[in-house]
């Protein structure tokens, strides 16, 4: 599985493609946590067309990130840019499942723009 992880300044990007299984993704997830222990930035997930979680995959990847914060804690906002409908179908799944398990606010978007502004807002 092929990613990248780039801090941009005021976010951090990462851009992942091909399968990615619940460990990979729990990797980045541990990458990003290495360099931002309190999620202080905000992290912008760009997501190949070819790019795809199993779907029985998305309610342990929801509980495993849960666990990496302290209940009431905030942090800053995540956001997926999905390549296609069906990519952010699966996306809104999941933002559906880790709503109520994670302190950050996750947003779903087919625009970059769109979700950096949402980020940043």
């Amino acid at each position: 599985m092929p990613h990248e992880v780039e801090e941009k300044g005021d976010y951090v990007e990462v851009r992942a493609s091909g399968q990615l299984s619940e460990w990979e993704v729990l990797a980045i997830v541990a990458a990003l946590r290495a360099r931002d222990p309190l999620k202080r930035l905000p992290d912008l997930w760009v997501l190949a067309p070819d790019a795809a979680v199993p779907l029985p995959a998305l309610p342990f990847i929801a509980r495993s990130i849960g666990r990496l914060f302290r209940p009431g804690v905030k942090v800053a906002r995540s956001a997926l840019v999905t390549a296609d409908a069906v990519q952010g179908a699966v996306a809104e799944m999941y933002r559906t499942q880790a709503g109520e398990r994670l302190p950050f606010e996750i947003g779903v978007f087919q625009s970059r723009d769109e979700a950096l502004k949402w980020l940043k807002g």
